[in-house]
């Protein structure tokens, strides 16, 4: 399915910070320069990798009672939130919220995992991926057999060398028999692995959780998760849940963006169901305390596959048998950025004209 494309932005001005104390900064710059209603902040218990506080920042534009509210939320996976920042502040200062109708207003939720953003990791301080940490732990966890099979793959003890190589050769060909789903779609076993749920509801899940509460009694929620690291360089993709899950709201993303939103489970997405997504989270949280709610993920590719999983396997392989001082570290963390969010104006350009043309859909269809 064709994406949703529009004129170039012309000349560029990059929104985007090259780590989360630069993202935030330009944020809080932004506010300067265009006020929000209100603006608040969450303390994350830990500090960042120069002993930095970290922050959620929740800033709210347009009139408090208005009926439609739509959500930006950028840094469910951490490092990722370096796309979604440049989204949110591009969005702030380029006017799409100057002038608001009475009826709209924008929510700007930046960060909400800062610790994974600050250290440059998908997961958080507790190595857990956010985005499968929205189940119901008073419950049986889901189980995922399928894991065993590449757990130790995923967190390699060697970071090169034959026996990685062996590894990887071996770790493409479980994801070719298998699909990304068996493996990715998250486990609850494998602490030190990538794509862990947890055992309970993390410190950015709970917040998450309040700041949404403050919407329930709209007539309208459009809440966009945005994600980074999955597809074309450089191009999105809107993700929405199944579409037997949830008819009224698929028909309702439909509506707004048309053939550009796929449901997760469709033929030749770039992505896969999961357990515990935040999505998920936000939909028990609202569902029929919103006259209509569309919450939905917007993913913007950057390295092949085959890379991106490499770099993402190379920092789990930092934590879990080196430290942060080994010779390495600074390679890893830099690739991370890379393969998270791209220091590439290129990059930077087509996902900030892609990500307008949802947010514009958004604003011509509900503000009337």
């Amino acid at each position: 399915m064709r994406p949703l494309v529009c004129e170039s932005l012309g000349v560029f001005a990059s929104p985007f910070g090259s780590d989360y104390p630069s993202c935030r900064a330009r944020l809080l710059a932004a506010f300067e320069r265009v006020r929000p209603s209100w603006h608040e902040t969450h303390q994350h218990p830990l500090r960042g990798r120069s002993g930095e506080r970290l922050f959620v920042d929740v800033a709210w534009f347009g009139p408090r009672d208005a009926r439609t509210v739509l959500v930006l939320l950028s840094g469910t996976h951490g490092i990722e939130g370096r796309c979604g920042s440049g989204i949110g502040i591009d969005t702030i200062e380029s006017g799409l919220v100057d002038g608001l109708p009475s009826s709209f207003a924008v929510l700007v939720i930046h960060a909400i995992n800062p610790w994974g953003f600050a250290w440059d990791r998908r997961c958080n301080e507790d190595g857990v991926d956010l985005n499968r940490n929205f189940v119901e732990f008073t419950q049986p966890l889901p189980e995922s057999p399928d894991f065993d099979r590449v757990a130790e793959l995923l967190v390699p003890s060697e970071l090169e060398g034959p026996t990685r190589e062996a590894g990887d050769a071996q770790l493409l060909a479980v994801l070719g028999e298998l699909g990304p789903g068996a493996i990715a779609g998250g486990q609850y076993k494998f602490a030190l692995a990538p794509f862990y749920g947890g055992e309970t509801s993390t410190w950015s899940n709970r917040r998450l959780r309040a700041i949404v509460r403050s919407l329930i009694g709209r007539e309208r929620v459009v809440l966009i998760d945005y994600h980074s690291g999955l597809g074309e360089r450089g191009r999105g993709q809107l993700i929405a849940a199944p579409r037997d899950e949830g008819q009224r709201e698929f028909a309702e993303a439909e509506r707004l963006w048309g053939a550009a939103v796929v449901p997760v489970d469709a033929p030749g997405t770039i992505a896969y169901a999961t357990h515990g997504d935040l999505l998920i989270g936000v939909r028990a949280e609202l569902g029929e305390r919103v006259g209509s709610l569309v919450a939905i993920a917007h993913e913007f590719g950057t390295l092949p596959l085959q890379r991106v999983l490499r770099t993402l396997c190379n920092d789990h392989w930092l934590w879990a048998h080196a430290d942060l001082g080994h010779a390495q570290a600074a390679g890893i963390h830099a690739a991370m950025r890379d393969a998270f969010g791209p220091d590439d104006p290129q990059w930077q350009a087509s996902v900030l004209t892609e990500a307008r043309v949802v947010i514009e859909r958004v604003l011509n269809q509900c503000a009337k």
